[in-house]
């Protein structure tokens, strides 16, 4: 398998997706944006239903890269840390329209694909680890356990999964700093001083 072709061919799925959905992402669409011939995609990848699992497991790849270049600047303090990753999951670079649109349609075909879910779920080991991780080290002395960490990592990726679905529908007028600041009042109640109306 050539390499170079495969990730043409990968780049070309990922485009494609978010250019005209599914229904549109037909073989014939996939090898014109990548500019290779069918027999690419056989001889890479065997069918168009593997392609599409490397275009999650690339898709989801950017997504946790765009997150740690964009929350590498934070800084030491672990309350920074965590604004920065909710900053960050609410960034253009991560929530656009284009991204919107590949993580949804990754997600209806996950339903029936296990391995296209294990990149596009927020049931992600990682996910959950890094949100777990960073607010267990902002609580400080007040997470004796690790269980409040994980139910407000849990809450935290819940809320944003739920900005994330009213991009999807309102794209023109979703709020990005209001949306941060309601997750950041859930996570630090005792710096939610004024409402965001």
């Amino acid at each position: 398998m050539s390499k170079a072709a495969a990730e043409r061919l990968i780049a070309a799925t990922i485009r494609s997706i978010a250019k005209h959905g599914l229904e549109g992402t037909t073989v014939t669409n996939i090898v014109a944006e990548a500019d290779l011939t069918r027999a690419m995609i056989m001889k890479s990848f065997g069918n168009k239903d593997a392609l599409l699992r490397a275009a999650a497991e690339r898709f989801g790849q950017t997504y946790f890269d765009t997150v740690s270049d964009l929350i590498a600047d934070a800084g030491p303090d672990p309350r920074d840390i965590v604004r920065a990753m909710v900053r960050a999951d609410l960034h253009e670079e991560v929530l656009n329209p284009e991204t919107i649109t590949v993580l949804t349609v990754m997600r209806s075909l996950a339903h029936g694909d296990p391995e296209i879910r294990t990149f596009s779920s927020t049931r992600d080991g990682r996910l959950r680890d890094d949100y777990t991780n960073a607010i267990a080290r902002s609580l400080g002395p007040r997470s004796s356990d690790d269980a409040l960490a994980k139910d407000l990592a849990t809450a935290t990726i819940a809320m944003l999964e739920g900005f994330w679905a009213d991009y999807f529908l309102f794209v023109d007028r979703f709020d990005r700093a209001k949306a941060e600041k309601l997750v950041m009042m859930l996570l630090e109640p005792d710096w939610a001083t004024e409402s965001t109306n």
